[in-house]
This record gives C-alpha cells, sequence and structure tokens, in this order.
C-alpha cells in the first residue's frame, strides 16, 4: 500500500516539473537539473511530517511537561507494540489533535487548549484512540497527502510575498494567491484522494464533550470557503495554513461508545 501511494504521489507531483526541466535545459545540465529535483523531492516526502509541524508552528514537549500524558502513551504503545511517539504541542483555532507517521517514527500533536482541558479519564480514552488510529495505514497516508499540499500552498505563498516582494495585506496578493490556489485545487484534490480516512475508529464516551468541542469551534473548513478567506482583510498566512490543516479530521471523526 505505502509503495502504491508513494508512486501515486511521485508520478502526479513530478509530471510538470520534469516537463518544465526538460524544456528549458539541456544536455548534461538538463541531466543533473532532473536529479538534483528528485532528490530535492524524495528528502521532502521523506521529512513531510517536519514540515507540517513548522507550518503549525508546533513545539516537542518533554515528559515534565504533561506526565500523565506522557505515562498513558508510554503504556499503551508498549501494550499495543509500537513505538513510542514525540509529543507536540501547537496553538490552533480549535481543540485538535493529529497523528503524523513518517520514516517509521510517529508523532502526537495537540492543540495547548485541548491538552490542558484533558482530564485522567479522557487522557486514557485519546490516547487509547490515537494509537489504534496510528495502527491503521491512514496517518501515514494523510501525513504524506497532507504534507504535499500544504508544502506546496507554502510555496505559492513564498512566490508572490518573497521572490516577488508583494505585501500579504495587498490586494495584489489577495487577488493573486486566491487565483493561483483556484487553479490548483484539481492538484490538489489528486493528491488527497489517497490520504482520506475511510472508517472512523470508536472511541470511548469520555471523548465526546472533546469531539463535540472540536466540531463546535471547527464546523468544517471547505476549499471554496479557504480560497474566499484570502480576500478579507487583515489575512494572516499562518492562520490559513494553520485552519486549512485543522479541517482534516482525526478523533473528531471517531464513532462515540454509549454504554446503555
Amino acid at each position: 500500500m505505502k509503495l502504491l501511494v508513494f508512486a501515486y504521489h511521485f508520478l502526479i507531483t513530478n509530471i510538470f516539473p520534469a516537463i518544465l526541466i526538460f524544456l528549458t535545459f539541456n544536455g548534461a545540465l538538463r541531466g543533473g537539473m532532473f536529479i538534483l529535483w528528485f532528490c530535492a523531492w524524495v528528502i521532502c516526502y521523506l521529512y513531510i511530517d517536519k514540515i507540517i509541524l513548522f507550518f503549525l508552528g508546533a513545539r516537542e514537549i518533554i515528559d515534565n511537561d504533561f506526565q500523565e500524558l506522557f505515562q498513558q502513551l508510554k503504556s499503551e504503545t508498549y501494550k499495543r507494540f509500537e513505538k513510542q511517539p514525540k509529543i507536540y504541542l501547537y496553538s490552533g483555532r480549535s481543540l485538535k489533535c493529529f497523528v503524523f507517521d513518517s520514516r517509521n517514527e510517529w508523532s502526537v500533536v495537540l492543540d495547548r487548549k485541548l491538552a490542558s482541558r484533558l482530564n485522567s479519564e479522557q487522557t486514557k480514552a485519546l490516547v487509547d484512540y490515537l494509537v489504534r488510529y496510528k495502527k491503521t495505514s491512514a496517518p501515514w497516508r494523510l501525513t504524506k497527502s497532507l504534507g504535499l499540499v500544504i508544502l506546496t500552498i507554502g510555496v505559492i505563498y513564498s512566490f508572490w510575498s518573497k521572490i516577488l516582494l508583494l505585501d500579504t495585506n495587498s490586494r495584489a496578493y489577495k487577488v493573486l494567491t486566491f487565483f493561483t490556489l483556484s487553479l490548483y485545487k484539481p492538484f490538489f484534490d489528486a493528491i488527497l484522494l489517497v490520504g482520506k480516512q475511510k472508517k472512523g475508529l470508536d472511541c470511548d464516551e469520555s471523548l465526546a464533550p472533546i469531539i463535540n468541542n472540536i466540531r463546535d469551534l471547527n464546523p468544517g473548513l471547505d476549499y471554496s470557503q479557504f480560497l474566499f478567506d484570502h480576500v478579507q482583510d487583515h489575512l494572516s498566512v499562518k492562520d490559513m495554513m494553520v485552519g486549512y490543516l485543522e479541517s482534516f479530521p482525526v478523533v473528531e471523526a471517531a464513532e462515540i461508545k454509549r454504554s446503555y
């Protein structure tokens, strides 16, 4: 499965760069550019989880910060024969959590507000869900797919603001980013095709308040709304990217087990 996803992503993300290199360069320089591009692509693909963490502004924490969370993860991963993950916190719009998986390493990322409000029962239930979620193929597929999309969005933002030196709150920047991201929608849809979670796992009912809060705070950001947010006043590129990442469900896709 992973090899097929890799081949699919490699194909659809390298067609146009390969054509551009072929038309732009000649001879040995063309071959050198092909090698340079493919090496850069493979490195980015391997470390795509780090790229997502960078755009989230996530920071790794140690066990002294959240001892109960670390202890539960250590116990649950040992019981399920999983490697213990790194834990990151970030500041977002919603009480989100993520599981990123790449290079046979995985990480758990939580919104700071979520991490601070979890009680003992909810911490145990959340860890149980996240470890079971990790054992499916969904985190790896979503990490690779979402990482490629968010990296492309970041390159688009940087092209207009860093290379062409447009003010991010100028009308020209907003219109150009809106237009560019509109053109890229089919490309993003193709990348994300293999990253969608096909079926939600069940979770303990103690997580119901957390899941309901996530759904209330972040009712769902579709791509059209994401595009139109670019023409609003006081555009924050970081907030836009965090909001887009938070639109992809993890624990809020769970099916709550009810005890009757």
